[in-house]
């Protein structure tokens, strides 16, 4: 068995059990106290584990008065130390390393806050002869720290996953964390790189990605909608001077990538060209996915979309944009449909000026909570989620809209990306860079990184590194990227420190 009782700060290990310089004799751990915080009645949000307390007696011993001193400053000092790296945030922080039995590659760690050293008679430097008069020993002085809510384990390195751009069949865009360490999850770092860079489908351009988790029994969930249920035309009001060519636009067709996809669009079939007003022509106009199996939790909705447009008629893809609409039950949540509505309000999923026609991207058409209202457990059985994206048109001035002039975008598959765990959507990574997402930092945070892991700037991001929590759990990752999905590559290669409480 290996008994370990040290103070470490990252240079000096004051070993409080070598019975040469210092003897522990009792150790009490206190509980890291909870607090619970509560939403809707009982239903428990989060909980918060506080700092803790351990008191621990031991006897300090010295080969002379001189030694004996030299040893009681090297407890205080450290612990004085350790508060100022605390306070300035720079610095090693000094941990307590214990084990009260097992082996030294299952010690725990604990980051010590601050700490006190307690001499039986209220002195720090005098010397006691409490056992015999040649002896020179502090008997019984107590050591008092303040540690971190949860101990560390040695870091854990799971294997790396090749993720494809995909969401259906055998390609697959997440990565499974099963046999987790430690009793309450770990702080995770997770670098991402190009599989394909020095050969192959490199990434292409700068673009966003996401990154999200889910763990427990919900990590499974069905969360890849594939080709739509329904796609409906019908255009409110009738009177705009735009109105849909059946013949070019609705249904569901094949896309670049040989998947399916709705087929949404515009054309003006009037029969003679048209002067259109500066403002958005909003048509009621979707492609709708029934979900009769709810997901529940908060999600990103992400979709797979490109756009084609005549240059002639809405002058380029800015003026085509996608928005969010549910219906569940008897609650409905659709964008504005009134014939002047202004660009800002379909801001979200718009498409981008220099896109070109086909070309594909992933579009972030914001969060969905699901189920979108409360519904009573055991009373009864969950409607359908009725799920639509829609496509609207602003023409933004633009005259002679020639007959057969058409704009029209291509949905393909739609993803629902969790974030009530956590999320990272990271902007602007570039082809040779490589992404680290970490939360084993003082300050977590995401970083790009050159190919030789060298980091080169802070990226900017949305959300925030997250830890792993105790149960299986399932990483999801996409990317931007105009090329054929199965072909933009990235490995994930993820390092965990196990969190543990208790001994």
């Amino acid at each position: 068995m290996a008994y370990t009782f040290e103070l470490f700060d990252g240079s000096t290990t004051l070993n409080l059990k070598d019975t040469s310089n210092y003897d522990v004799t009792s150790v009490e751990f206190g509980d890291a106290d909870e607090r619970q915080e509560t939403f809707a009645g009982n239903e428990l949000r989060r909980v918060k584990f506080l700092p803790h307390r351990v008191e621990a007696t031991l006897n300090i011993l010295g080969t002379d008065t001189d030694d004996l001193a030299v040893n009681i400053r090297a407890i205080t000092n450290m612990l004085r130390v350790t508060e100022d790296r605390q306070v300035k945030a720079q610095g090693t922080k000094a941990v307590l390393k214990y084990q009260l039995g097992g082996t030294d590659s299952k010690d725990i760690t604990q980051r010590v806050l601050s700490g006190s050293l307690i001499m039986p008679d209220g002195r720090r430097d005098g010397v006691l002869h409490q056992v015999n008069i040649d002896q020179n020993i502090v008997v019984n002085a107590r050591l008092s720290l303040l540690l971190e809510p949860m101990g560390r384990l040695a870091d854990e390195t799971p294997s790396t996953a090749t993720l494809e751009n995909e969401q259906d069949g055998a390609n697959l865009n997440h990565m499974e964390l099963t046999s987790l360490v430690g009793t309450s999850g770990g702080r995770l770092e997770l670098k991402i790189h190009d599989a394909n860079n020095g050969g192959g489908t490199p990434w292409n351009g700068s673009k966003k990605m996401w990154i999200g988790k889910r763990s427990g029994e919900r990590r499974t969930d069905a969360l890849t909608l594939g080709a739509p249920d329904s796609v409906v035309l019908v255009q409110t009001p009738t009177t705009v001077a735009i109105t849909h060519d059946s013949a070019t636009t609705g249904g569901v067709t094949t896309n670049a990538s040989g998947g399916a996809s709705a087929l949404l669009g515009f054309t003006n079939d009037s029969g003679s060209n048209k002067t259109e007003r500066n403002d958005g022509q909003a048509p009621n106009a979707y492609a709708q996915w029934d979900i009769s199996t709810l997901p529940k939790g908060r999600y990103r909705v992400l979709c797979r979309a490109s756009a084609i447009e005549d240059s002639a008629s809405i002058g380029d893809k800015s003026h085509l944009s996608l928005a969010l609409g549910t219906v569940f039950g008897g609650f409905s949540s659709i964008p504005a449909t009134s014939a002047t509505i202004g660009e800002g309000d379909w801001e979200v999923g718009r498409f981008d000026a220099s896109w070109s026609d086909d070309e594909w991207h992933i579009m972030d058409l914001g969060e969905l909570l699901i189920p979108v209202i409360g519904v009573p457990s055991g009373s009864g059985t969950d409607p359908t989620l009725n799920l639509r994206i829609y496509l609207s048109i602003f023409t933004n001035g633009q005259t002679n809209w020639a007959t057969t002039q058409l704009a029209q975008a291509s949905i393909d598959d739609v993803f629902l990306l969790p974030v009530d765990e956590g999320v990272v959507i990271v902007d602007s990574v570039g082809t040779n860079d490589r992404v680290l997402i970490s939360n084993k930092e003082d300050v977590p945070g995401v970083w790009l990184l050159d190919g030789s892991d060298v980091v080169q700037s802070f990226a900017t991001f949305n959300g925030g590194p997250f830890n792993l929590g105790p149960e299986d759990t399932r990483i999801y990752w996409l990317r931007d990227d105009t090329g054929d999905p199965t072909t933009i590559q990235a490995v994930l290669t993820p390092k965990y420190t196990p969190l543990i409480q208790g001994i």
